[in-house]
């Protein structure tokens, strides 16, 4: 057994390259071959330390550039596309995580730790028109002057936590609420409306269905999911077998004649020329049905991904039931029914048929990432034909800019009929510590001639900073809603102003946002200033209240006459309030 020296990952005598990171093998035999020495007996040096120095940077230099070269000219177009692809995948999930890999760490250590969090919004409403009536010059003026404020004590760990909320006027607190949770119980307290707060204890939970519903059979007592993020993820032991057994699949499905190669293709794009290489893998009709039927025959067969699957489902259901009387399903019969629905999925496709087969024609630079992707077949069911093209862009450009495209389009052989187009688009460029990202969204849709939906979002994103975890972002954007569906919807643009500092190591996050949103069409417009604070710490422990439930009401155990009674207090507060702030009340 071998492994690959790029990062550690087991390869068997028959892998041409690392399924885990793309490292081809030879790379990996002639990387540990250089690093084999023959012990020597000890001579004096002929060289002075500085010559020997350069001497073996050369010769490094010299013995790297003919493995790299080795390597180039000995991957076929099939190991070229293959590798192709897994470096592409890898690289999306690099960016992702460039950008966004603070913000999710600290997401997932906020579902396993204690924390304290406190948001706060405010904002205002600003109307250009004459015609404002004395209730909407009310809200302007009490939207102005208020804010919302929210903080939060949670331990998951117990499945308890403690909530605020607060309305403030003018600095005053005008109304507010608590909401109690342990494992046990649930509480509720709106000092405005009621002196007391609600609770329901989790055991009474089917008392209190039947209040509400005398035909109730569900579970009588109400139980909190404690199921982890962690326990649904895949261990890198099913990743790694799983990897295996689909990649050794296409690799073994797909023959060397199904792939050619073309070097020095030229390739445009917004004035710029690029050389690439030109990979295209085509399939017949009759190959592309034998690769789907295959593909379906493996996932019926596959008992590992079955197993991976029910368990999962099993711990989902055992969560979700909570407290039905009928025995829930086992991970048995979970893999029977899965294995029966992709029986029936296989038998289901066995009329589908494919007029012009399977292309994929892939354009990639001198780093063998793609830089252009066009995927094309045609589906053929009782006569209908339905055309799919996927065509994805990520082109280098000069300066470190980026060019980013994704486009996917359904349609009937006969496209006046219609079709329907998703396309997402963005011009990235970077200088220094700033990126820009310019993007846009389309949704179209056109049945018969008619525009059903024409939907464009373009957003302009600036982001300042060292890392994900501490930038200030500028975004300008804007929503068009266009054709039938959307007759006469008037335009909103607006703006976002975003700071963040969030660091898992000092187990902190604050962030801050300042939206602007306007509403505007041909008679009037309108703009909603937003203002967004937020501020949350990992603790190793929080202190947390606990109900005092004589001084409650238990809504499991509240009378006709109980509940008439704080109906009737609850409306009278109601018309008190609305009437101190000048509202009228229905």
């Amino acid at each position: 057994m071998k492994f690959c020296t790029n990062c550690g990952q087991k390869i068997s005598a028959a892998d041409k390259f690392c399924f885990s990171c793309g490292t081809s093998v030879l790379q990996t035999e002639e990387t540990s071959a250089s690093l084999e020495v023959t012990p020597q007996p000890p001579r004096k040096s002929l060289f002075s330390k500085k010559w020997v120095l350069i001497t073996s940077i050369l010769a490094i230099f010299i013995i790297s550039g003919s493995v790299v070269f080795g390597f180039f000219i000995q991957k076929n177009p099939k190991e070229l596309y293959m590798l192709a692809e897994l470096k592409s995948l890898k690289q999306t999930a690099d960016d992702l995580n460039e950008k966004y890999g603070e913000d999710i760490e600290f997401q997932e250590k906020l579902l396993e730790n204690p924390s304290s969090s406190e948001i706060k919004l405010s904002g205002n409403l600003e109307i250009d028109s004459q015609n404002i009536g004395s209730e909407v010059e009310i809200m302007q003026e009490l939207l102005s002057k208020s804010a919302l404020i929210i903080k939060s004590n949670q331990d998951p760990t117990k499945k308890a936590s403690h909530t605020t909320l607060e309305v403030e006027m003018d600095g005053a607190t005008a109304a507010d609420l608590e909401v109690y949770q342990s494992d046990s119980q649930v509480g509720l307290k709106i000092p405005m409306l009621y002196d007391q707060f609600f609770y329901l204890n989790f055991d009474q939970y089917g008392q209190f269905m039947r209040m509400i519903d005398p035909y109730y059979e569900g579970p009588e007592t109400l139980e909190l999911t404690d199921l982890e993020l962690e326990e649904l993820k895949l261990s890198d032991k099913e990743i790694a077998k799983l990897t295996k057994r689909y990649a050794t699949f296409f690799l073994k499905e797909l023959k060397e004649e199904n792939f050619t190669l073309e070097k020095g293709v030229k390739y445009e794009h917004d004035g710029e020329t690029l050389k690439v290489r030109e990979l295209t893998f085509k399939l017949s009709p009759k190959e592309t049905e034998r690769l789907v039927m295959g593909f379906m025959d493996l996932l019926i067969e596959d008992e590992d991904l079955h197993s991976i699957i029910a368990e999962r489902v099993t711990k989902v259901a055992e969560k979700v039931n909570q407290g039905y009387e009928e025995d829930l399903v086992e991970t048995s019969e979970i893999k029977e029914e899965l294995k029966d629905g992709l029986e029936d999925m296989k038998s289901q496709m066995e009329s589908l048929q494919y007029p012009k087969g399977l292309e994929s024609v892939i354009l990639i630079d001198s780093e063998e990432q793609i830089i252009d992707r066009k995927i094309k077949f045609m589906l053929a069911e009782d006569g209908g034909d339905i055309q799919f093209l996927l065509e994805t862009k990520d082109v280098p450009l000069e300066k470190d800019n980026r060019y980013k495209e994704f486009k996917f389009e359904v349609a009937p052989k006969d496209k006046e009929q219609g079709k329907l187009v998703l396309t997402y688009t963005n011009d990235v460029s970077e200088k220094k510590k700033v990126r820009v990202e310019d993007a846009k969204y389309v949704f179209y849709f056109e049945d018969y001639g008619t525009v059903e939906a024409d939907i464009e979002f373009g957003i302009k994103s600036e982001f300042k900073g060292e890392n994900s975890g501490k930038q200030s972002i500028n975004r300008d954007f804007e929503l068009r809603l266009g054709g039938d569906e959307f007759y006469d919807v008037p335009v909103i643009n607006g703006s976002i102003k975003q700071s963040k500092d969030i660091s898992v190591k000092e187990k902190y996050s604050i962030q801050n946002f300042d939206i602007e949103l306007n509403v505007e069409d041909e008679y009037e417009s309108g703009t909603i200033f937003l203002s967004l604070d937020t501020k949350t710490n990992l603790k190793e422990k929080v202190k947390l209240p606990e109900l005092n439930t004589a001084e409650g009401r238990n809504i499991a155990e509240l009378s006709e006459y109980d509940v008439y009674e704080i109906s009737e207090d609850i409306q009278y507060r109601l018309e008190e309030i609305f009437s101190d702030y000048g509202l009228g009340y229905y």
